[in-house]
């Protein structure tokens, strides 16, 4: 049979040559799908069945009508040969072949009583028709997805093979709904893989579908990161226990530590139990009924407030920055931090959603005093050569960092104690950023960076850096822009006067 549907995932599959099933393994498993396949091939080399969905009107007496629908099966033909693994259903069960004018006996006449019943819970052959019906997965991949939603502990497969939801599978629908995203619907999902089938065809270019499908998707992910609140709400209807709620789970450190930035309300500081210990810290608003979770480590107090204010606050989202300082099993020269931020980094001004660690010096705000990141801070720019030559590859990769004072420097990513690799870039310098390649009609997520073809090689890359000078601090030859490879470029070493550090000019400790 030509069917309709083909995933071009593997070739029909038909018996190769005839064998009796009984001696294969004895009745096992390999003549069981011996049967099924040589059953399905048979079905698929006979004629159609034949039938009608029919209306059966029966009259009793003079004006007692009876009616039943149903499907009336005149010809089964490769029905009979497949059975029972397929039978034509149309929902409303099969009636007998009759013609008009029939007449018939009843065996019995009963009047039940009854009430109205929900549907049943979906089976897996039901689910799998429903996701083939919305175009999603394909014989490949379906069992995958509905292992991931029992492996997530959204659903569970019960005795009969009936899928019954969670908590957690119903709190994220809620959850989602009230976004007005509807995300558990299949429409997304059916357009991407619609998409990529038009890819496959030649219809559409692979560039084209990956920009339209990534900017639906940043956008529709930045809008369920803006109102994650409202899956705290629906998980906190199914009884799950927020963060930093009551109930035996956290301890007050200090009650109204400080304020919280949505209500204004006093925010306590607390510590989650967990077995054999102590969890994470966090502040919690009781208002809000929303926790924030802060550093395991350090002393936690308010940072000092700015001349002619009262408190420091953060400007991207109004929360009191909090500083951090040694003790508690931390030993660095300290940061600080706001509490929002540092679980919902703003990408705007350096975050990146994935990773829920964001301080003030990665934060690259304009008006911030606390803010001492840049443009792509985050951006390893080539491996420390002074952590690599002490073995200690892979710890340390350099960076770009705003200086006390406002400039720019490049720094090793490693602990200060352990190495404090840095380079001081002109005063000249304006701005300074990892020098991007133009990716022309890429999604504006898929960043590329420009590397040194002369320091790069295979065990390490190297990039360069777009540099922007000060109006009226070089002179007038110079381009307003420089890009450049900060190990090897010429006019940085020779007419900047920019210094490499050598060894000898660094703590390094190896123990």
């Amino acid at each position: 049979r030509i069917g309709p549907n083909d995933d071009q995932a593997h070739p029909p599959i038909t018996p190769c040559q005839p064998a009796d099933p009984q001696t294969l393994d004895g009745g096992g498993p390999l003549s069981k799908v011996y049967t099924l396949v040589l059953t399905h091939y048979l079905a698929c080399c006979s004629t159609d069945a034949i039938g009608s969905e029919t209306t059966l009107t029966a009259r009793m007496g003079p004006s007692e009508d009876f009616i039943a629908k149903g499907l009336m099966i005149t010809e089964r033909n490769w029905l009979e040969i497949y059975e029972p693994w397929e039978r034509w259903w149309t929902g409303e069960g099969e009636i007998p072949k009759v013609e008009v004018g029939t007449r018939f006996v009843p065996d019995s006449l009963l009047m039940n009583e009854g009430t109205t019943v929900p549907p049943e819970l979906m089976n897996e052959v039901e689910l799998i028709t429903a996701m083939d019906k919305n175009g999603i997965g394909t014989d490949a991949t379906i069992a995958q997805h509905i292992e991931t939603i029992q492996k997530r502990s959204y659903a569970v497969r019960d005795p009969q093979q009936r899928f019954h939801p969670t908590p957690l599978g119903i709190s994220l629908v809620e959850a989602y709904n009230n976004m007005g995203h509807q995300l558990n619907r299949p429409d997304l999902r059916r357009k991407m893989e619609a998409e990529c089938t038009a890819v496959v065809n030649g219809h559409r270019t692979k560039n084209e579908v990956m920009t339209e499908i990534l900017n639906h998707m940043s956008t529709v992910y930045a809008a369920v990161v803006d109102e994650a609140n409202k899956i705290d709400v629906a998980l906190g209807r199914h009884n799950f226990r927020r963060i930093g709620d009551a109930g035996g789970s956290s301890v007050v450190l200090e009650r109204h530590f400080c304020t919280c930035g949505v209500c204004k309300c006093q925010m306590d500081l607390k510590q989650s139990r967990v077995e054999g210990g102590w969890g994470t810290r966090l502040l919690y608003c009781n208002t809000c009924r929303r926790g924030y979770s802060l550093p395991g480590r350090g002393s936690l107090t308010l940072a000092p407030a700015p001349a002619g204010t009262d408190m420091a606050t953060c400007p991207i989202c109004s929360f009191p920055v909090l500083q951090v300082l040694a003790g508690n099993g931390y030993e660095g020269n300290g940061y600080k931090l706001c509490p929002n931020c540092f679980s919902h980094p703003p990408v705007e001004h350096g975050g990146t959603p994935s990773r829920a660690d964001f301080r003030c010096f990665s934060c690259s705000h304009s008006t911030c005093s606390f803010a001492s990141g840049v443009k792509g801070g985050d951006t390893e720019l080539y491996p420390c050569p002074f952590c690599v030559a002490s073995e200690r590859r892979g710890n340390g990769g350099v960076t770009l960092r705003k200086t006390a004072r406002g400039g720019f420097m490049l720094a090793c990513g490693a602990d200060r104690n352990i190495c404090d690799y840095a380079i001081f870039l002109p005063t000249a310098t304006a701005t300074a950023q990892p020098a991007k390649i133009d990716t022309g009609n890429l999604p504006a997520n898929d960043i590329r960076y420009e590397m040194c073809a002369h320091c790069s090689n295979a065990q390490q890359s190297v990039l360069k850096l777009k540099l922007t000078w000060k109006i009226g601090s070089v002179p007038p030859h110079y381009e307003r822009e420089h890009v450049a490879c900060i190990l090897c470029d010429g006019l940085l070493r020779q007419e900047m006067n920019l210094r490499l550090p050598t060894m000898g000019s660094v703590n390094l400790h190896t123990g």
